[in-house]
């Protein structure tokens, strides 16, 4: 099976489980605060066990300079998409300034977490998982220096603690320390860990799921503002990557790790920001819902145009 159909394969098992969540949520089995919860139980406890379990393997010179290029590939595509989308949205931030903030925030940062470890695991394995943490150390840096003041419009909201003391950048840094020193957790550690980190995509994908069932979703398809960030985020942005990391050379599976985690959802780090200052907090998570409805056709896309644009 091709990369493209490997991919769209898992997109349509993720779906399966968002309709689960969906349908919880609902039927009221499922409460707005619990999906709060849940939130907070996969950033800290699931992922963390998830990224220390991926670099629980032997130890490879190569794969410790492809991390160390993955992260700086992710500072590149998360930064020349902040660079467009200040140009994009640029007349707008005249005219509303708030919500232009929060539309060029959706446009540029994934949710490379939740969406692409499983897309990643599907399609590349083990080395999928083992190189997308490296993805979010980029992406952590950028959400909370970038990101939040793109959010804010204060520079009073960035905060180094805060970015270091991450759940994603501990567990990604213990994870790789672990892997260079060459310390093995004992089995009586790891298979808990395992068995935690394996609640990643069906918790994540049922949490997505409650999402789409507070959405309205009439409002979401009548707003010409929600095609425009799902455009830059999800085809734009990632074509334009597509031809950088071809010219790059960029090989495999560092190539595709890169394209899957741009080419996700709107990051609900940006809705968690909106909800922490009072930003708009319902219309970014109406752009989250937005984008990874549409991420399910638009991810295999980008899989099957990288596949055709070869220098």
């Amino acid at each position: 099976m091709s990369g493209a159909g490997t991919v769209l394969t898992q997109v349509v098992i993720m779906f399966i489980l968002m309709v689960v969540g969906f349908a919880c949520a609902k039927s009221r089995m499922l409460s707005v605060q619990f999906g709060a919860e849940l939130s907070r139980f996969l950033l800290t406890i699931v992922v963390t066990c998830l990224q220390v379990v991926a670099y629980q393997t032997e130890f490879d010179n190569e794969r410790l300079h492809g991390t160390v290029l993955t992260v700086g590939l992710s500072l590149l595509s998360l930064g020349l998409s902040a660079v467009l989308a200040s140009l994009i949205f640029r007349r707008k931030r005249k005219q509303e300034p708030e919500r232009a903030r929060i539309e060029s925030a959706a446009s540029i940062y994934p949710n490379s977490g939740f969406m692409g470890y499983p897309l990643l695991a599907a399609l590349l394995g083990s080395e999928g998982l083992f190189y997308g943490p490296a993805y979010t150390i980029g992406l952590t840096i950028m959400l909370w220096t970038d990101g939040i003041l793109r959010v804010t419009g204060d520079r009073k909201g960035i905060s180094l603690k805060r970015m270091l003391l991450n759940p994603g950048i501990i567990s990604t840094f213990l994870g790789l320390l672990l892997y260079i020193l060459q310390i093995r957790l004992p089995e009586i550690i790891l298979t808990p860990m395992t068995y935690i980190a394996d609640l990643n995509t069906p918790l994540a994908m049922i949490l997505v799921g409650t999402y789409f069932a507070h959405a309205n979703v009439a409002k979401l398809v009548a707003s010409p503002a929600t095609y425009r960030v799902a455009f830059l985020k999800l085809i734009l942005f990632p074509f334009i990557m597509i031809f950088i990391l071809r010219l790059l050379a960029i090989p495999e599976p560092i190539f595709s790790v890169v394209l899957i985690s741009m080419a996700c959802p709107t990051a609900t780090t940006i809705s968690m920001f909106c909800s922490a200052y009072g930003k708009h907090p319902e219309y970014s998570s109406e752009l989250i819902v937005f984008t990874t409805a549409l991420s399910i056709f638009t991810i295999p896309l980008m899989l099957i145009l990288s596949q055709f644009i070869v220098f």
